[in-house]
């Protein structure tokens, strides 16, 4: 499927992307990290991945709302986006899309509709996610675990992008 990978403090993502005619086969030109336009969220998408215009723009709303309840504690350990005003995420499909949110501070993973908060813990998604996940626990090393799993994923691949936690602006509510 591809890889994505928070290590505590930074997202990182291949460059690969199914092709959806043809699941067996991939691209490996793509980018599947994202800043929000006030540089104050990044998302790494596998699967689904909303590449422009409106999806991007309903992830992006979800995280901003997810990340506003962890900053004001009022996220709980495990929340759905169905717990959600899912109306205002349209389109339909974002229920569907696998990602890792960040802020400057905080953290979290959607997959499968379930939302996971993730500050300072690693996590990852896509087939070649497990496989990184295990090699960051052995090396430390972010590059080194996605090199991993690009030879254990044969879906995996095409390079590694990253943005750094500390490279975000600080996350304003409001």
């Amino acid at each position: 499927m591809t890889t994505i990978f928070y290590d505590g403090k930074n997202l990182h993502a291949d460059r690969a992307r199914l092709l959806t005619c043809v699941p067996s086969r991939s691209l490996f030109d793509t980018t599947k990290l994202f800043r929000s336009p006030d540089n104050q969220i990044a998302i790494a998408c596998c699967g689904a991945i909303p590449v422009a215009g409106e999806e991007r723009d309903a992830v992006f709303l979800l995280a901003r709302d997810i990340l506003t309840r962890m900053h004001t504690g009022k996220m709980r350990d495990r929340e759905y986006i169905k717990d959600y005003d899912c109306d205002k995420y349209k389109p339909a499909r974002i229920r569907s899309i696998t990602f890792i949110g960040m802020s400057d501070t905080h953290a979290f993973r959607v997959n499968e509709g379930l939302i996971s908060p993730q500050t300072d813990q690693p996590t990852y998604g896509g087939s070649g996610g497990r496989y990184a996940f295990a090699a960051y626990y052995v090396t430390h090393d972010a590059v080194a675990a996605l090199e991993c799993a690009f030879r254990l994923d044969r879906l995996s691949g095409g390079g590694i992008d990253s943005i750094p936690g500390d490279s975000l602006a600080p996350f304003t509510i409001g």
